[in-house]
């Protein structure tokens, strides 16, 4: 591990102020906000996906924000590592502090922890997977196949899980060696100091909060941000449908349910999100550093003492 200054990395469920914190703590440490959201890498969802105001970007630098053009691109785990590595690496090189900030509980573990370098598949293959999945006899076809080409791959998966039956195919087809014995291969952590800080508040108080800010989007125009994103051509297996709001709005658009009726379907997974976010963080994540409240500007005092 190089000595020097330290990876912040803030993480915790939407709506307990993760990225008001980012910025308070990027202004005071001169330092560079970079994005570890999964959905917020792409650029089709700015509203919905609760990406940081044009107020913050502008005081502070903001990296890896809506930098995945095409909605359809299946951007892994892998890419958003090389790109947050390179994104730290820069602000080291310029004296800023880089500060990781997310709610992706994978693209967090893959930073600390390092990944298997599997090389990239031909992108013609994997759009042309990517189309045969569209229909469910050709992700059952694909599933088939998987089966014989990778057991143990497909002996994981649901046969209904389009996107992961493509990369496990991908892999095995470009490679000639099986998903699983990638993932053997010893990974390299990241070479830096690390201070990550969690914001794990009470479910009930993270809830409240994104009630409202939910509320807040979808007057501020989710609903026609939703309806171009469609209108794109989004595939139906692509990552975007996943986003909290989009398969509930989609149905709203199509008149199957009333506005009031998508809020609340879309309310309701959002409170299903959270609290697998803070499962997951309270069992794979070791922090340096636990807040448990949401975040609010008179916290920070405080918190620079732990600091």
């Amino acid at each position: 591990m190089r000595e020097g200054p330290a990876v912040y990395i803030i993480v915790g469920p939407t709506a307990s102020g993760k990225s008001g914190l980012a910025v308070a703590l990027a202004q005071h440490l001169e330092g560079v906000v970079i994005n570890a959201d999964s959905m917020q890498v792409y650029e089709s969802l700015s509203i919905v996906t609760a990406r940081p105001s044009k107020e913050d970007r502008s005081k502070i630098p903001h990296r890896l924000y809506g930098i995945v053009s095409d909605p359809n691109d299946s951007y892994s785990v892998a890419r958003w590592r090389e790109a947050a590595v390179q994104e730290i690496e820069k602000a080291f090189q310029i004296g800023k502090e880089p500060i990781i900030v997310g709610g992706t509980g994978l693209y967090i573990k893959a930073l600390l922890e390092g990944l298997t370098n599997i090389p990239e598949s031909d992108p013609q293959m994997r759009e042309t997977l990517r189309q045969q999945a569209q229909s469910p006899e050709g992700i059952q076809e694909l599933y088939e196949s998987l089966k014989q080409k990778d057991h143990v791959a497909a002996g994981h998966l649901k046969a209904t899980d389009a996107q992961r039956i493509v990369r496990a195919l991908e892999v095995v087809m470009t490679t000639g060696k099986p998903l699983h014995e990638w993932q053997a291969i010893p990974t390299i952590p990241l070479p830096y100091k690390t201070k990550v800080i969690y914001l794990n508040p009470p479910r009930e108080e993270v809830v409240v909060r994104s009630q409202k800010r939910l509320e807040r989007m979808f007057k501020d125009g989710a609903i026609e941000e939703v309806r171009a994103l469609l209108k794109s051509g989004l595939y139906d297996q692509s990552p975007l449908r996943k986003a909290v709001g989009v398969r509930e709005i989609n149905s709203y658009l199509k008149g199957e349910l009333t506005l009031k009726k998508a809020l609340e379907k879309s309310f309701i997974a959002t409170r299903q999100y959270i609290k697998r976010q803070q499962t997951w963080f309270n069992h794979q994540l070791k922090p340096d550093i636990i807040l448990t409240k949401c975040y609010e500007p008179s916290d920070f005092q405080p918190l620079l003492k732990e600091l």
